[in-house]
């Protein structure tokens, strides 16, 4: 594995500040808000609102293929040859036509569209993905710089000081000079001890940012006067080599020791020399270049986190939104408390094949109740893509001139052999399994079966808002804590999750048993959506491209998984298949930490071999 920092080179790129940074990065997540309340609380109702002929089920399953099959080809070439911001705006546009085509859902105008979501859905990720990655190592950029300007002022005024102290200890040592010279010399006189004097004074100046040296010791062919002068470096040598042994220990090292003890042409001359040799000293090269590595790393990693938990709050509360929406629309038509189909198990004993578990509720949904959703969807779709062409700067750096190869095809899936992605295949199919799953079988199994349909949406609500809280905090806590606290934290929901479902049955009497299953669910899967692709922005620094295209390529297996065993198995069935993955995938990634943690070990290590 290659571990480097992102290199920027674009003129645009470079002229980023922090708050352009963050509102660019905000401009972006709102627009994840919008299309994804608009696309979700569609996407949720598609089993149940469009099941007729399973229209609705086989839409999600051709939508995910799609997903996979377009990120093998799409995602590298797309991002290179348009850049981050074309690419999400065409991203956005793509969800358009099935939204749309909810008004009137066949198999002519579910299809189609489904495909152009797929690609939709492989682009905007990637893009959305790149674009964080790049602005995460621009920030942490001006971060260091600021925090080396900050360091080198600082050192600068601390040797500023010392000079001064010096200085200082010179003139008020004028007497005891004058006293040395005295004794060292055979013949003076009142004149030439007031020459030396004036001499020597008038070139110890005290600057808050400088030590001044204006005239030069006086050449004089008086055998006295050189004797003089040699006497006085001898006694200034000795006054600034116990000053500057408060910078190090080891001063015998630094070049500060290796000043010829040659008469002194200016005393600049010697402020220079010294403070070359302090920071010589105190900033070996090789000792910043280390520090700076392990630091950047560190620093690196931690607010791509935070800039993906952020991102991930943002898209949870889409579901939050869209799900509210779908809920008091759906309310119009449906006022029943109960929908529950007694001669039906529902749960986790649920199955697709028990012909008494269907019911004619869709029916129930007028047309004017459809149109109204469907409108509204599209209106805030229209309302994101405005965003991303008005507001967002584009990110030069990522727009390439490239033509379409199969080298792009063929570069993804040897990307797939390198042994850290083998390792997180199993936690990236998870994570998009357990949003399928919850979209086509515990939306349906447990809450339109047990409760009503109408109750999906603000059930959902309790789903987004949990996925978002964690999503966010997961961000933070990475910072103190590192991640894989975090994902063993996420495991742990999954584990709790996963044993309430399969012990609970649901009962419509008992309300806030389905927002707590919902709250659970959506607990685990923002800890993993956001902080997986996080990892694999610091894992794979340099690739973003090619690295998200295969995180998606995963993430639509995984969520076409679902929708494709939908109607053959039974909700237990898939319940256990997920759990197992869960647990493979988690030691998957354990180990794809450990790889991270010995590369990062073996390149400090050679770092410090050269410095020595």
């Amino acid at each position: 594995m290659k571990l480097k920092r992102p290199r920027f080179t674009g003129n645009k790129t470079s002229k980023f500040s922090k708050m352009r940074i963050i509102k660019n990065l905000t401009v972006i997540s709102l627009t994840f808000v919008l299309l994804f309340t608009s696309y979700n609380g569609l996407s949720m109702l598609q089993t149940t609102m469009n099941k007729k002929e399973g229209i609705g089920t086989i839409s999600q399953a051709v939508i995910y293929t799609s997903y996979g099959l377009s990120s093998l080809t799409l995602p590298t070439f797309i991002i290179k040859k348009f850049g981050t911001k074309t690419t999400l705006f065409m991203s956005v546009i793509l969800y358009l036509p099935y939204i749309a085509a909810n008004f009137y859902p066949s198999w002519i105008t579910m299809m189609p569209s489904a495909v152009l979501v797929g690609i939709g859905t492989t682009l905007i990720w990637a893009s959305q993905s790149t674009y964080f990655n790049e602005s995460c190592a621009m920030y942490c950029a001006l971060e260091e710089d600021a925090r080396l300007k900050k360091f080198e002022d600082n050192k600068k005024f601390d040797l500023n000081s010392s000079n001064c102290e010096i200085t200082v200890e010179l003139r008020f040592d004028n007497e005891r000079m004058q006293e040395l010279s005295i004794h060292k010399l055979e013949h003076n006189t009142d004149n030439r001890e007031g020459q030396l004097q004036n001499a020597y004074s008038g070139n110890y100046k005290c600057d808050t940012k400088e030590l001044a040296a204006e005239q030069t010791i006086p050449d004089s062919e008086n055998s006295s006067v050189k004797h003089s002068q040699e006497a006085f470096q001898m006694d200034f040598k000795r006054i600034t080599e116990t000053n500057t042994n408060e910078y190090s220990n080891t001063l015998k090292e630094t070049k500060i020791a290796e000043i010829d003890l040659k008469p002194l042409e200016t005393l600049a001359d010697f402020s220079t020399e010294r403070e070359r040799a302090i920071f010589s000293d105190k900033i070996s090269t090789h000792h910043v270049s280390d520090n700076q590595f392990r630091h950047s790393n560190h620093s690196f990693a931690s607010a791509n986190a935070l800039f993906f938990g952020w991102h991930g709050l943002a898209y949870y509360s889409a579901q939050v939104s869209s799900n509210l929406i779908s809920f008091y629309i759906l309310r119009r038509d449906n006022n029943e408390i109960s929908n529950r189909i007694y001669n039906c198990t529902c749960g986790f004993d649920y199955c697709n094949s028990q012909v008494e578990c269907f019911s004619n509720e869709t029916e129930e949904i007028t047309e004017g109740t459809r149109y109204l959703l469907t409108a509204v969807c599209i209106a805030f779709a229209v309302i994101a893509a405005m965003l991303i062409f008005l507001l967002l700067d584009p990110l030069e750096k990522s727009k390439e001139p490239v033509k379409f190869s199969w080298h792009h095809i063929i570069a993804t899936i040897k990307y797939s052999k390198k042994k850290e992605q083998i390792l997180l295949i199993p936690l990236t199919i998870f994570v998009s399994m357990c949003q399928g799953i919850y979209t086509a079988d515990f939306t349906k199994a447990y809450v339109s079966c047990a409760w009503s349909t109408s109750q999906i949406g603000l059930v959902t609500v309790f789903y987004g808002i949990t996925s978002a809280l964690t999503s966010m905090l997961s961000g933070f806590i990475i910072k103190y804590s590192g991640r894989i606290p975090v994902f063993l934290l996420g495991q742990l929901f999954n584990t709790i999750n996963f044993v309430f479902l399969l012990l609970w049955r649901p009962e419509a009497e008992q309300s806030f048993m389905f927002f707590l299953a919902g709250g659970l669910w959506g607990a685990f899967i923002g800890i993993y959506l956001s902080q997986l692709r996080a990892f694999y922005g610091v894992l794979f620094q340099g690739d973003e491209e090619t690295a998200f295209g295969s995180c998606s390529l995963y993430s639509a297996i995984g969520w076409s998984l679902p929708f494709i065993y939908n109607d053959f198995l039974c909700t237990s069935v898939k319940l256990y298949i997920l759990f197992s993955i869960s647990c493979i995938g988690i030691l998957g990634y354990l180990f794809t930490e450990r790889i991270y943690y010995l590369e990062n070990k073996t390149i400090a290590s050679n770092r410090s071999k050269y410095r020595d």
